[in-house]
């Protein structure tokens, strides 16, 4: 937010009466820009708990010689004991991820800060 305020007051305050205000809007649109990524981070939560979800409640290992049919069918050796492993991992790492919401939730409130003070500017 410094270095915004800093870029506006090069020259650009003659132009405007407050640039103050232009700064805080750089800072509202760089936050748009992260928009778009931080709804790809959470929107990989619940493909990852319904991955383990589905896998738990399939009850595939208990299947007799399913093993011997997955190496048939498509060619590669199943590690159940891994692969639940692996999904009980991706779903901790979910909810370190959740956390991105606030980016979100700061980027709604820079940018309605920035429209009232830019509406009490004239």
């Amino acid at each position: 937010m410094g270095i915004a305020y800093g870029v506006s007051t090069l020259g650009v305050g003659a132009l405007m009466m407050a640039p103050s205000i232009f700064a805080f809007g750089l800072v509202a649109f760089g936050f748009l820009g992260m928009g778009p990524v931080t709804i790809a981070v959470d929107s990989y939560g619940p493909v990852a708990d319904n991955a383990q979800s589905v896998y738990e409640l399939s009850l595939i290992e208990s299947i007799p010689n399913v093993k011997n049919e997955i190496k048939n069918e498509f060619g590669f050796e199943p590690d159940f004991t891994n692969a639940k492993d692996f999904l009980e991992a991706n779903d901790g790492r979910v909810i370190r991820l959740s956390n991105s919401q606030a980016v979100l939730i700061g980027t709604a409130v820079v940018g309605a800060t920035t429209m009232i003070f830019q509406l009490s500017c004239y």
